[in-house]
């Protein structure tokens, strides 16, 4: 027999019960943030796009924003 699908209501309750991880210096919540950078190749002469996850808080957030 097949799995049940989740119903939107267990959904929004699973997503509600997520906590998110506290910062060790400002305490307030690590958000997980995709940073995408262009980055150039002399080799081909062309640009190349790199993104990573970055967990962003009070403490960071001008540096990874701006």
């Amino acid at each position: 027999m097949g799995k049940r699908a989740m119903t939107f209501e267990e959904k929004a309750a699973r997503a509600a019960r997520a906590k998110f991880q506290k910062c060790p210096i400002c305490q307030g919540e690590l958000v997980p943030t995709r940073v995408v950078k262009a980055c150039f190749n002399p080799q081909t002469k062309k640009y190349r796009f790199t993104d990573e996850i970055i967990k962003v808080c009070g403490c960071n957030q001008k540096e990874v924003y701006g």
